[in-house]
């Protein structure tokens, strides 16, 4: 995610457009992945709660996997913000038959906002 949102509200698709393309020109089909299985330092920095919590209370920080919480209002909003912007601009790409959102389910979150 780092790679598409190097600063909030910010994107750069250009090393992803590169690998689409060439996909592309070689009639390849493409299953797009979303890219929101981990976030980048400064989202962290800029809004702590959306660190994952282990079961002892223990943050997670950024550089890892699943290290965030589904259930952070932030989170939810800067995930769909990015998905959102990605489904736009390759919106007219028919080489992209399927968006993954998340193929790997996991990390339990032990926070406030986890029910």
């Amino acid at each position: 995610m780092a790679v598409l949102e190097p600063r909030g509200g910010v994107y750069d698709f250009s090393k992803l457009d590169k690998i689409v393309q060439e996909l592309s020109d070689a009639n390849f089909d493409i299953v797009m992945g979303t890219a929101t299985a981990a976030m980048p330092a400064w989202m962290f920095k800029k809004y702590p709660d959306i660190a994952r919590v282990d079961y002892q209370g223990r943050r997670y920080v950024f550089g890892q996997r699943h290290n965030f919480c589904p259930n952070s209002k932030n989170y939810q909003r800067l995930d769909s913000e990015l998905v959102e912007k990605l489904a736009q601009h390759y919106a007219d790409n028919p080489h992209i038959v399927v968006w993954d959102v998340n193929n790997e389910y996991g990390g339990n979150c032990y926070c406030g906002m986890t029910g």
